[in-house]
């Protein structure tokens, strides 16, 4: 008789877990997030001198922790090494693609996407981004072009499609639709505060640009801006209106930027953004069942990590005096204490190079390149790093291996992403798979039909 009653309550379980659906998914989009910015986020938290967090875990620490935890290749229909628009295109349709494609497969042929069918069941839907909406990553979802590079094609696409909030940067390229939007019965907002007074309510629906292009880096903490938790929070109120449910795709997209700029601090700086953003969500969906959230990567990018050195003897006295700790055979490991000099960065080192190509050419010596490079990495900088300098990347080069900070690329990697599921359907999300593969794990959750 307990035999029985086992068997039949593990095959119940088993009926209620293929039954169960999701009402609400939230995909968050680490743009060009690979496994190594995972690492640094979660080893900042918890070692860095002065880290921001008391209990010294981050919350893309906290949510892995939650998740079922896979890995996803990115791969395109004939390439290895993918671009966003491929890519995101492939988890938006579960249809191989091509680089530079936008919502349309290798031959062409335009196909539906997640949020398309999430709309078309009556659920809302929106797209959050810290770059411009007309991006690789928000287009794939609300538009079909053969290229990226149609902007004006991808904006009118993406004002057909009729998705219910849209934040972001790319007012250049909304521009002549606004009143279009507005006669449609949207709210438009282009500043932090109009977003803030944006009230949610039923069938409200809201476009909010907040620069003619990308967003600015975090790392110029610009206040007056709408951070990627605000915008997410406001966009949250609105949609979970919906007693059908919503789709929402939110994305760090400036965290693809800094790392093809191959700058730390930066990349550091949006991960905390996108940290903050995970913490709010953390809060929301916590007693939520009917909520499904998901973070990955669309690619890698750069190939950031941290290396041990060997040093030479002046190094060795110059670490030394920084109070790193040098091991057998002069040996650098990397101190923790590297963290301090990444957040005391003021500055993009692509914007210092600006700065010193605008100097008059009689005052581009040696001493201003210095000058201006010590002013963006917020304090001096050892003389022997810019010796026969003659670029900002000169020196940056000579920093970055003194702080044993070591990069792979420049563009974009093969490697694959990692992908944390936290909620209801969670259990469907384990294991090594492709993106075209999420696209029909997120289509089974919602307990949409799944094309082969």
């Amino acid at each position: 008789m307990k035999k029985i009653l086992i068997v039949c309550f593990v095959l119940l379980f088993a009926a209620s877990a293929q039954c169960e659906k999701a009402k609400n998914i939230i995909l968050v989009i680490s743009d060009g997030g690979g496994p190594e910015t995972v690492g640094l986020m979660a080893q900042y938290a918890r070692y860095a001198p002065n880290s921001p967090y008391p209990d010294r875990t981050s919350n893309i620490e906290k949510f892995f922790n939650k998740s079922t935890v896979a890995s996803v290749l990115t791969n395109t229909y004939s390439t290895l090494v993918t671009d966003s628009a491929a890519s995101g295109t492939q988890f938006a349709t579960g249809a191989f693609s091509l680089p530079g494609q936008i919502g349309v497969d290798y031959s062409g042929k335009p196909v539906k996407t997640i949020l398309e069918y999430a709309r078309d069941a009556g659920k809302s839907t929106g797209l959050i981004t810290t770059v411009y909406l007309q991006d690789a990553t928000p287009a794939v979802f609300a538009a079909h072009e053969a290229s990226r590079g149609e902007k004006e094609d991808i904006a009118a696409d993406m004002f057909n499609s009729n998705v219910d909030v849209l934040l972001g940067g790319g007012a250049k390229y909304f521009a002549p639709f606004e009143d279009k939007f507005k006669a449609k019965g949207y709210i438009v907002a282009h500043t932090k505060d109009e977003l803030a007074g944006v009230q949610a309510g039923k069938n409200v629906k809201l476009l909010g640009t907040f620069a003619d292009l990308e967003m600015p880096f975090d790392i110029y903490k610009r206040t007056d801006m709408p951070s990627l938790a605000d915008m997410t929070a406001k966009a949250l109120d609105i949609l979970s209106q919906n007693k059908k449910g919503f789709f929402i795709m939110v994305e760090a997209g400036r965290v693809d930027w800094a790392l093809h700029a191959n700058d730390a601090a930066a990349t550091l700086q949006e991960m905390l953004e996108l940290d903050n953003t995970l913490g709010y969500l953390l809060k929301w969906a916590a007693n939520r069942k009917d909520t499904l959230v998901i973070l990955t990567a669309d690619h890698d990018t750069g190939g950031f990590g941290f290396n041990y050195h060997h040093l030479d003897g002046p190094a060795v006295e110059r670490a030394k005096a920084n109070n790193e700790v040098i091991y057998e055979g002069q040996i650098d490991y990397v101190n923790p204490i590297i963290f301090d000099k990444l957040t005391a960065q003021k500055g993009m080192f692509y914007d210092a190079q600006k700065e010193f190509d605008a100097l008059p050419a009689k005052q581009q010596t040696n001493q201003a390149l210095a000058d201006i490079f010590s002013k963006t990495v917020g304090g001096p900088v050892d003389s022997s790093l810019y010796k026969n300098a003659k670029t900002i990347e000169d020196i940056k080069k000579n920093y970055d291996a003194a702080l044993g900070i070591v990069w792979s690329t420049e563009s974009h990697l093969s490697t694959p992403v990692p992908l944390a599921a936290w909620g209801v359907t969670q259990q469907n999300y384990g294991g090594l798979y492709h993106m075209t593969d999420l696209n029909k794990k997120m289509m089974k959750s919602f307990g949409f039909e799944v094309s082969k």
